[in-house]
């Protein structure tokens, strides 16, 4: 087990994009592919979208003072600016940890942290031949807004991961197991880093001559101006980039507000093609009720208007009106009349469908112009963005290169002093290994003196 702190940082949104998607390829300004993320895991958070998570992670933090004012908590003290902290558990790559014990380690850690009741992102991810999951935790408190401190973070998950190892029967890293033997014991325990008589000694060669002095100078100063050309390039790339999605977003947004004005266009020609249909139809209707209505007053139009009214129920249900029901038909004339007005409103009817099946097929054929010249868009931004990556990547490799000469120049001008360096850390290996000794032969001397006294 590994547990690895990163430094802390103020973006939930630069978090996410790094941890929820993959890694950026050479000539990439963006990464929006997530193959690398196996699952996600929330902690005292409403929902399990790794997206709304961590925004409303990043609301938690904005509102820190609200939330203090709310519980009554003093708002003093230093402002926050880097309210996220994240860190990783790593397995070693013989172990297969269930999705179930990597979320509970990571709760573990997170307890120990005293970030138990902290809203928090569990991201497991599979692009490593060892499993590990990355624990992203927002420090503010999420009900009382004050800021969780995370002194000894380190020590914490050190003494947690070689638990975690003792409890599993497995000890992957004995390094840890030695030292927190010493620890115990009372002895001190340095992190790794230089060794203070190393560090002395390069300090006091760097500045044992002016040529030294002026080496580093200039440099520093070479280093300086190759790094402010990558991050102009880097910003250049970015509005590059921003431009031509811009561009793209605009006209693809134009092709389809065309789009719909030209169909309110066809939609309003279609109705004022079917006016005169309309017209003429309510013409017919009109006359129809007019001589329906006259024949009603004599016998033999009452006549007529039966056997129009029979002829309609048996063409309206055919093999399903009763004798009764056509006889009532026919003798009513509140039936016959009501039989008209359905007759009339099927005619209605049908004409509206007819105008309506004109109307899709204008639609259909405005849709299939507009997809097409959306797909030969989409054509032109994806040759765009290609020739656009293209350019990116010769001019990204131009500057990786330079850096190589960059590198190869500055190890040449340091070259002499490397070699004092390497001469004076074998002098502190034999140091370190005679203090080794020394402490070794006092333990054993205490020791000795306990047994006596025993």
């Amino acid at each position: 087990m590994v547990p690895a702190l990163t430094n802390g940082g103020r973006s939930f949104k630069g978090a996410a994009l790094y941890y929820l998607h993959d890694k950026r390829q050479d000539g990439e300004a963006e990464r929006l592919t997530s193959d690398r993320v196996a699952w996600t895991h929330t902690v005292n958070l409403p929902t399990e979208d790794s997206d709304r998570a961590w925004r409303m992670m990043a609301t938690t933090a904005m509102k820190a003072d609200e939330l203090k004012a709310a519980a009554g908590v003093k708002s003093t003290g230093r402002k926050l600016t880097k309210p996220l902290t994240a860190y990783s558990l790593s397995w070693h790559p013989s172990e297969e940890p269930t999705q179930a014990q990597q979320i509970e380690a990571a709760k573990e850690t997170l307890h120990l942290l005293g970030l138990a009741e902290h809203q928090a992102l569990i991201v497991c991810h599979n692009d490593e031949p060892h499993p590990h999951v990355h624990v992203i935790v927002n420090r503010v408190h999420p009900s009382e807004g004050k800021a969780a401190t995370l002194s000894k973070s380190k020590l914490i998950l050190s003494e947690w991961a070689l638990a975690y190892e003792q409890k599993h029967g497995k000890i992957f890293c004995p390094e840890r197991e030695a030292n927190q033997a010493k620890r115990l014991e009372g002895e001190y325990v340095r992190d790794s880093r230089i060794a203070r008589p190393t560090h002395e000694f390069a300090k006091a060669v760097a500045n044992d001559s002016i040529t030294t002095t002026f080496t580093k100078v200039e440099q520093a100063q070479q280093d300086a101006q190759l790094a402010a050309f990558g991050r102009s390039m880097h910003e250049a790339h970015t509005k590059q980039w921003e431009g031509v999605k811009r561009t793209y977003r605009d006209a693809k947004a134009k092709l389809y507000g065309r789009a719909d004005e030209r169909k309110e266009q066809r939609k309003d020609a279609v109705k004022e093609a079917y006016r005169p249909q309309w017209r003429e139809l309510f013409r017919q209707q009109l006359a129809e009720r007019s001589a329906f209505e006259g024949r009603e007053s004599s016998v033999l139009g009452k006549v007529w208007n039966m056997a129009q009214t029979a002829r309609e129920l048996r063409r309206r249900d055919i093999g399903q009106v009763s004798p009764m029901a056509l006889l009532w038909g026919v003798v009513s004339k509140t039936e016959r009349t009501n039989t008209l007005g359905r007759k009339q409103e099927r005619g209605r009817r049908d004409l509206a469908a007819k105008a309506r099946a004109a109307e899709r097929r204008q639609q259909e054929h405005i849709r299939q112009q507009t997809k097409e010249k959306a797909d030969q868009l989409r054509k032109d931004f994806l040759k765009e963005c290609a020739l656009l990556r293209e350019v990116q990547a010769k001019q990204q490799a131009e500057l990786k290169a330079a850096w190589a000469r960059r590198n190869a120049e500055r190890k040449a001008a340091f070259a002499p002093l490397r070699e004092k360096i390497e001469g004076w850390d074998v002098l502190e290996e034999i140091g370190r290994r005679s203090r080794q000794q020394s402490q070794g032969i006092t333990r054993s001397m205490q020791r000795g003196r306990g047994a006596g006294m025993r």
